[in-house]
């Protein structure tokens, strides 16, 4: 019972008031702590939110792409480098690029996926899909698509030469956007 009671608190779904006892936490208490990252865009994008979103992901990028740099080889850099050339062709092709071209995390994702963190890959989905919402509910892209392809293919020249702390330096600087 007692384990029970411990998964059921770390879901969120009761809480332990000591002295009182232990309590269910109604859904909607839970939705809205903000424990939730989606939950939280339900409490509004102002400027100040959107500060806060732009200082989180960087840690998490951070970690994704230092990983990554200690292990890049060669096939991963190709990869990589036919990932960004495939985006910009299709994009582009389609019209859509210049509209979505800051909401793209393909890149990102893939490097997720080659630095082989199942915990970091999780942890940028979510945080990449707050991004996409809340850029969108802002009301503007950060980026162009000639800005995002010249980052992306800095970023893939470090990891090539492996230097991670121009790795990270780039990878900081390339999700650190400014908010009007």
């Amino acid at each position: 019972i007692r384990q029970a009671l411990k998964v059921l608190e770390a879901a969120g779904r009761i809480e332990t008031r000591v002295g009182s006892g232990t309590y269910f936490v109604e859904k909607q208490a839970v939705a809205s702590s903000g424990d939730n990252l989606n939950a939280l865009l339900a409490l509004g994008v102002s400027k100040e939110f959107m500060q806060q979103l732009i200082a989180a992901r960087p840690a998490i990028e951070r970690a994704i792409f230092e990983a990554y740099a200690i292990k890049a080889n060669k096939s991963g850099i190709r990869a990589l480098k036919e990932l960004i050339d495939e985006n910009a062709l299709d994009k582009t092709a389609s019209g859509e690029f210049e509209e979505n071209a800051g909401l793209d995390m393909s890149f990102e994702a893939k490097v997720a996926e080659l630095a082989g963190n199942p915990i970091l890959s999780a942890m940028q989905r979510q945080i990449h899909q707050l991004w996409i919402q809340a850029w969108r509910v802002y009301g503007f892209v950060p980026e162009s698509r000639h800005t995002l392809h010249q980052e992306h293919c800095a970023i893939i020249e470090a990891l090539a030469s492996k230097n991670t702390p121009r790795v990270i330096d780039l990878v900081v600087q390339h999700v650190d956007k400014e908010v009007e």
